[in-house]
């Protein structure tokens, strides 16, 4: 049996470009959440897809958790569904448990 995996979403600040994040393999450590980034840094510079990074409560944007293949939460996934490829998005849209 598959066990259940969490991430966290948090917005990362670079300068005056913001972009969210999601923290894979998450951790509570002294009342702070640390993951792992998943996802590419785009247009912010000061961070790196697979580098540790620890966040407050107060910063979660979203959280999500998946399983058995099946992703449950993640209201910010939704809305961002339109703007990637249709094969793409409806793939993800038939994991997505809402």
């Amino acid at each position: 049996l598959e066990a259940p995996t969490h991430s966290l979403q948090a917005v990362i600040v670079d300068g005056f470009l913001t972009k969210n994040f999601w923290l894979n393999d998450v951790l509570l450590e002294k009342a702070m959440f640390k993951g792992v980034i998943a996802n590419e840094p785009g247009l912010v510079g000061n961070v790196q897809m697979g580098e540790s990074w620890s966040i407050g409560r107060e910063e979660i944007s979203d959280w999500m958790f998946t399983q058995r293949r099946m992703i449950h939460e993640g209201f910010t996934i939704t809305p961002l569904l339109d703007s990637i490829p249709e094969k793409e998005a409806e793939a993800m849209r038939v994991t997505l448990v809402q």
